[in-house]
């Protein structure tokens, strides 16, 4: 059994990420069992990408993440508008896409290196 933990909108992601991080500390020891939906039209995807699999790889645990483009663009412009704080949001598609490609060679290049497994693998 594997689960996929959904992303959601950016003022209740934090939380999100947060049990999607210790379930995988503590079932990911051997193989991907939990997985982390990153929202690439976020400007900060990359950046958590990179920080979740470095943590799992300090702690010890596989990396488990499921990458999708986003879902949220409107709600999360008007959240931000209405709330006088910048978009959290890509500028635009081909921007969202330039991101989504990046994560993908990096996690790509950590499967690679052997630092974290690949869909299904067991880990080592």
């Amino acid at each position: 059994v594997m689960l996929l933990v959904d992303a959601e909108q950016t003022y209740m992601q934090g939380a999100i990420d947060h049990l999607a991080l210790n379930a995988m500390a503590r079932h990911n020891r051997a193989r991907s069992v939990v997985f982390n939906t990153y929202q690439c039209y976020l400007k900060d995807s990359e950046s958590r990408v990179a920080r979740d699999a470095e943590r799992a790889e300090r702690e010890g645990f596989v990396f488990a993440a499921k990458l999708v483009r986003g879902a949220y663009m409107v709600q999360e412009r008007a959240l931000a508008l209405k709330h006088a704080r910048p978009s959290p949001i890509h500028p635009d598609a081909d921007a969202t896409h330039r991101c989504y490609n990046s994560v993908v060679a990096s996690l790509l290049r950590r499967v690679a290196q052997g630092r974290t497994s690949a869909f299904g693998e067991e880990g080592e």
